[in-house]
This record gives structure tokens, C-alpha cells and sequence, in this order.
């Protein structure tokens, strides 16, 4: 029986005009599996065109979470969304680039940075 800490797995979600951002916390490894399918079922039924995953509290990864990562990430570009993925530590950042997950275009130093990227683009359509 596992005791509930200040480093287990959260997330918390915000949405506004099209935008959704998921800003996660703790470490994503195998006994945060079921909460992270807990957040993609959330972001699966949310009405957005812009998504943002902020990693800036995540304090590590394990190879048992890039999978559900990357089928979060495959879901969201199904429904063509922007993607951006923000505020990784350089040694998550490396992991999950070595993994091949993330995109280069796709990434942002911090959410400030990754809104504004979206919102850029969202004009450029415009």
C-alpha cells in the first residue's frame, strides 16, 4: 500500500477560447499511468483548437510513460490542434528527445513563450 505524497503524479487543466493548457506535476513513471489516461480521457472530450502540455514541474520521466505521451500528443494532432510542449527540464527534455517524441516545432522554453507562439500562428491563419 502506497502512501499519497507531495511528489506524486497531478495535473490541472485550464481552457478559454479555444486554448487548452494541461500543466502537469511530479514524476511521470509507472504509477502515474492511470492518472495520465485520467488527463487524456479529460482532454479527449474538451473543445479546443490550441493545446499546450507545460512539463515545468515534472521532475523526471521513466520509459514507461513515453508511450501514454505519445498518445496523448497523436490524439491531439488527430484533431488538428496546434501542439506546443513547454517547460522541460533539460534531462527530461533530452529523454524524451532520444525517445524521438518530441517535435521540434512543437516545443517552447516556458508557457509565456508557447502562448504567444500559438497566438502567433492563430494570426498568420487569420
Amino acid at each position: 500500500m502506497s502512501q499519497s505524497s507531495a511528489f506524486d503524479f497531478q495535473y490541472f487543466i485550464s481552457e478559454k477560447n479555444g486554448f487548452l493548457v494541461a500543466s502537469l506535476v511530479g514524476l511521470l513513471d509507472q504509477s502515474s499511468l492511470p492518472k495520465f489516461e485520467e488527463l487524456s480521457t479529460e482532454i479527449s472530450r474538451a473543445d479546443f483548437k490550441k493545446f499546450i502540455l507545460n512539463f515545468r514541474d515534472v521532475s523526471g520521466v521513466t520509459t514507461e510513460s513515453f508511450q501514454a505521451i505519445a498518445l496523448l500528443q497523436k490524439m491531439v494532432r488527430a484533431r488538428d490542434a496546434d501542439l506546443r510542449i513547454c517547460g522541460l527540464r533539460p534531462d527530461v527534455k533530452d529523454r524524451l528527445h532520444k525517445a524521438g517524441i518530441l517535435r521540434p516545432h512543437e516545443l517552447a522554453n516556458n508557457l509565456q513563450e508557447a502562448l504567444l507562439s500559438l497566438m502567433s500562428a492563430a494570426k498568420k491563419v487569420a
